[in-house]
């Protein structure tokens, strides 16, 4: 929470790494403190791995609970349920994207932070981690969890993506943006010179400041 009275819009944050062990959500204790000193109360959320197949569907359905468990909490701080902002990061962009559509708690926007937003254009850099996560149902159910497929998302958009991004294309972020507009959703790309994949998530980058505002709206 920050250190100021509420109520204050809330930031619930996704983390990234594929949806296999070891990375879990402190990848973004960093992130929920600075943007906490900037206003944002954050919920930091975690989700549960890949196991065998069948597994996607515990882990979407894990973020979707950790937006909607909000509304357990504004008896408790001081926080605005309408003003929130799922934010994810690398394939948390993927699972926020769904969360924002599917929680009962609907969000005020999305914000994706080097995110994977076209499961198809992912397929020839990414094609063992999506068979990994949804196995022999993969074709069968692609459309169903492909960000750039559910779209339009109702809600407003920004895409931040660094430029110098070794791991996810920056082209992920842009044809996402564009098929967003196009559906009629109020999209934006801040796309960034010099910045990496982990960037996006270090309060210490260069490129902090212009992420605050993202999640800021």
């Amino acid at each position: 929470l920050p250190d100021r009275r509420g109520p204050h819009p809330v930031a619930v944050l996704g983390h990234g790494g594929g949806r296999k062990a070891p990375f879990t959500r402190d990848a973004m204790d960093g992130m929920a403190v600075h943007l906490a000193r900037n206003g944002l109360a954050t919920w930091n959320v975690e989700y549960r791995r890949i196991p065998p197949v069948g597994g996607w569907r515990h882990t979407l359905a894990d973020v979707v609970a950790g937006v909607d468990s909000l509304s357990g909490f504004v008896d408790r701080h001081p926080i605005d349920l309408g003003n929130v902002t799922v934010v994810g990061h690398s394939a948390g962009s993927q699972l926020g994207a769904f969360a924002a559509q599917r929680a009962a708690q609907r969000p005020a926007r999305f914000v994706s932070l080097g995110g994977m937003l076209d499961l198809d254009a992912l397929r020839s850099d990414f094609d063992a981690l999506l068979a990994a996560l949804m196995g022999d149902e993969l074709e069968a159910h692609i459309a169903e969890v492909d960000p750039i497929r559910m779209l339009p998302m109702g809600l407003p958009v920004v895409a931040v993506h660094g430029a110098d991004d070794g791991e996810v294309r920056a082209e992920q972020s842009r044809s996402f943006v564009r098929a967003a507009a196009a559906a009629g959703d109020r999209a934006r790309l801040v796309e960034i010179e010099g910045a990496g994949h982990a960037d996006l998530i270090d309060p210490l980058a260069p490129c902090w400041d212009q992420v605050v505002e993202a999640c800021l709206g």
